[in-house]
């Protein structure tokens, strides 16, 4: 039954990794809302991160489970993830990605993301009434699909947003989507509206989603604080020391993370291809003959050898901000492109 002060249903709980982690429904027009809430034990959290999967994912994807396990349980950050449109338990059985593709554009895009929208913000509404989550302080972490109904998310939370990691998206794709997904005036309007430190992250050999339309994108993004990953290989690739720097990215600009009791973490520079991180102000991208990609499916959790920052990295951080603040444009994004 749903919980006596809200529209929560809960459907179990249980311990992993250090953290409570709870199963609920979140009972709201046109249809409930599958979620899962990842809790710290020891300390109330203060803040919330909101996991966004990609297409043909659902709320428990791999990458799910670790980041919202150990952002609960090292982070102390309250951890939601909800099913998106037409995925997970909100279907019968999972589909082909031409179908749930083909319902989206059948229903719109706009209306969907409007939708979706609503649903993540009556999520964090709930459990926050409900002492679960902070519905004040919110960050948001979405790739591909989940950069698609994240952006917006985050743009639509204002003042609220912490800081986002977002990537492998931009305002054109390739024939391998329907057109009908495709919405860069959306897309740009919501970036606009994003003002919170971001990370984006970028496959150099994006198949779906080509690389300027992704520039572009991070370019309409009105953070001042923001800084950019990129990677070489396809869509479906990712760097193993990535996972780290996404989480770390959160802890540290997300107030109440223990940051500063933790430290942060850094990809050990013995792993292959070393640390890639780039500005766009900077044209600093990666050499294609050095770094090494895995399949998703592949990928494994973080490295808990890796170091704390060293003055070197602050100074580097440092640096690419001042760069960013400048507004300088690499010689790589001068270029309009075409529509995939």
């Amino acid at each position: 039954m749903p919980d006596s002060m809200s529209d929560v249903e809960w459907l179990g709980e249980g311990i992993s990794a250090g953290c409570t982690e709870r199963s609920f429904l979140l009972h709201r027009l046109p249809q409930p809302v599958p979620g899962v809430l990842w809790s710290p034990q020891s300390t109330v959290p203060q803040a919330t991160v909101l996991l966004f999967h990609g297409g043909s994912g659902h709320k428990r994807s791999e990458r799910h489970l670790r980041m919202g396990r150990w952002l609960a349980s090292e982070a102390g950050l309250a951890v939601i993830a909800i099913d998106g449109p037409y995925h997970g338990d909100r279907v019968p059985a999972p589909m082909a990605p031409s179908v749930y593709q083909q319902l989206i554009a059948d229903e719109g895009i706009e209306q969907v993301t409007a939708r979706i929208t609503a649903d993540w913000l009556g999520a964090v509404r709930a459990l926050a009434s409900l002492g679960f989550a902070d519905g004040a302080q919110v960050s948001v972490f979405g790739l591909s699909m989940g950069a698609r109904f994240g952006l917006p998310a985050a743009a639509a939370l204002g003042p609220r947003l912490r800081c986002a990691v977002l990537g492998k998206f931009g305002i054109r794709q390739t024939g391998l989507l329907h057109p009908g997904l495709c919405a860069p005036g959306l897309m740009m309007k919501a970036a606009d509206a994003v003002c919170a430190p971001v990370l984006c992250h970028v496959q150099w050999d994006d198949e779906i989603f080509p690389r300027d339309g992704q520039f572009e994108l991070f370019d309409a993004l009105a953070s001042a604080d923001k800084q950019l990953i990129a990677r070489p290989g396809p869509h479906g690739h990712t760097h193993p020391g990535d996972e780290t720097c996404w989480q770390d990215f959160i802890r540290l600009n997300t107030p109440g993370s223990g940051a500063a009791r933790l430290g942060v973490r850094r990809p050990s520079d013995s792993q292959p291809g070393g640390d890639v991180r780039a500005a766009r102000s900077a044209g600093v991208f990666p050499d294609r003959n050095t770094s090494s990609v895995r399949p998703d499916a592949q990928e494994p959790g973080r490295d808990s050898r890796s170091p704390s920052p060293s003055r070197a990295l602050r100074a580097e951080r440092t640096a690419v901000r001042a760069r960013l603040r400048a507004g300088r444009r690499p010689a790589a994004c001068t270029g309009t492109g075409g529509r995939g």
